[in-house]
Order: structure tokens, then sequence, then C-alpha cells
């Protein structure tokens, strides 16, 4: 092609390679779309020796066409596994032609197998769109089975909480009973009356042992951080009307400080929770005359 005239020609579809001569070439612009459309230079004529230089850069590139957008994450595996396979690599611009089409450009030595790279860049990343997308199912498996195991224990803890509400409405009923001792058991717990409701027993009871039920409390609290979010706040609350009942025995009834002992059991055998925290929840009943059922865990 040695001093040939290729003014106004369109080069889309040359067949050209590093060995193409390229010395004295006329020509003042050329355009590289049939119909005459994407004129180069876009004003003007080259200067010399700009022609042989654009060609040059034609020559050592390839262009990857993505019609219908890209994972930029698949896309960057792929480079990189592109770049360990052959040498002298890289990216040389990103052009966006629509709001979904993307072409990327990469720069490649002149005698490199252009065909080939592009091939090859194509096959690599689909791979990593495949991988990708298995990987993707494979977590929507895992939540799919993660949803449903918390549903399972939330319908768990929904049952044992309307148990929990029975067994505490059952209590206030039973304590204006005139019934010596009443005994409630429902799946997981049980409490029954110390056999004296009479608030003057139940003040001097705190007294005696204010110090031992206060560090027992305090055990009872540590021990509740541990457990899920739903029982550690009803746990604290019935902890709190505890405190409530020990601060001020002649305005809070022993029977509420009952019930909430009993509810204390009752969140222990729900959350399967250590014999410490049960076993504290009973030691506390005892030091003010209540008498209370271990429960079962569940």
């Amino acid at each position: 092609m040695s001093q040939a005239t290729l003014t106004q020609a369109c080069i889309e579809d040359w067949n050209i390679n590093s060995s193409t001569n390229l010395s004295d070439i006329v020509c003042d612009y050329v355009y590289l779309k049939q119909n005459q459309q994407e004129r180069r230079p876009s004003n003007g004529s080259f200067k010399p020796g700009e022609f042989a230089l654009l060609v040059q850069k034609t020559l050592e590139t390839v262009d990857l066409i993505f019609v219908d957008g890209i994972d930029w994450q698949a896309f960057f595996q792929s480079f990189q596994q592109l770049r360990s396979q052959y040498e002298d690599i890289s990216i040389q611009a990103i052009e966006k032609k629509s709001s979904d089409a993307f072409v990327i450009r990469l720069e490649v030595p002149p005698e490199a197998d252009k065909a080939a790279i592009e091939s090859h860049a194509k096959e690599l990343y689909e791979m990593k769109l495949q991988l990708q997308e298995q990987r993707y199912q494979a977590e929507l498996q895992a939540k799919d089975g993660q949803i449903s195991l918390y549903q399972e224990q939330l319908e768990f803890h929904r049952q044992n909480n309307t148990n929990l509400m029975e067994i505490v409405k059952t209590m206030a009923e039973k304590e204006n009973q005139p019934t010596h001792q009443t005994i409630i058991n429902a799946q997981t717990i049980g409490a029954t009356h110390s056999g004296s409701g009479d608030i003057t027993n139940f003040t001097q009871n705190i007294n005696s042992n204010i110090n031992d039920i206060t560090t027992l409390i305090d055990a009872l609290r540590n021990t509740a951080q541990t457990f899920p979010d739903e029982q550690r706040q009803e746990a604290l609350e019935h902890l709190g009307d505890v405190e409530e009942g020990i601060r001020q025995p002649n305005q809070v009834k022993p029977h509420r400080v009952k019930a909430a002992l009993a509810a204390l059991l009752a969140i222990s055998g729900m959350v399967a929770a250590t014999t410490d925290f049960s076993n504290n929840v009973l030691e506390i009943g005892n030091k003010l005359g209540i008498e209370l059922i271990q429960p079962h865990s569940k």
C-alpha cells in the first residue's frame, strides 16, 4: 500500500496486519463506518504521519462489545484470568455507547492473535457469569432455608408466649380463690403459692434476704443478656417486676412477684437456658417464701 491514496476511503472492514506497509500514504481523511459515518479527523485533514498512527492504534487493540450491559465483577475476574494467559494486555478505554451498551478496548501487542484474544475473553466472561449465577442461586436457597427455620422458630415462640400468658392469667385468678395451694403446670412451667400471701411475712422475707436476692437478680440479668432478643426483653421486664416488688412490698402484692418469677421460669424452659438461671429463680422464690416448680426445657 505504499504511496496509495486513501482520502475519503471507508476502512471499516480493513483486512491488514502489522506487516502492511503504510509508508508514504496519501490521506487527508477517512471514514470508519460505511455511508460516510465517523469521519477521522472530524474536521480538517490528517497531519503527516497521523493516519499511520491511527491505523497502528487499530492494529494494537481488541474491542469487547457488551450490548446488554456488563457485570463488572464478572468482567474483572475474567480479565484477571485473561492477563495471566496473555502477556502485555491492558485496558485502553471504556466507552459507553448507550444506556446498556459498553465497549471495552484492550491494548494488545501488534503480533498478537486478536481474534483468539477476543474469543477467549468472551468465553471467560460468560463462564464467570455462570459461576456467579450458580453462587447466587445457592445463596437464595440457603436464605430460603433460613427463612423457613425462622418461621418455625417464630411459630414455636408464639405458641409458648400464648401458653405463658394463659399461665400468668390463671395465676392471677387463682390468687383470689380460697384454695390453700394452687398448682400450675403447663408444658414448661409450674408454680405454687407458698401457703401464705400475707404481706407482712412477704416483707419480713425480703428484709431478711435482701442482699442475697439482689445478688441473684443481678446474676439473672447477666444471663438474660445471652437470650434471643424477644426472650431477653421479656426476661428483663419480669426481673424489673421482681425488683419493684422487693423495693415496695407494701404496694406490690406478692402474687405479682410470683407471676413474674413463674414467667422467668417459663422463659428459661423456652430458650433452654442454663440450669443456673432456673436455679437462681427458684432460689429467689425460696427466699421470698414462694414455692415454684422446676420447668422442663423444650
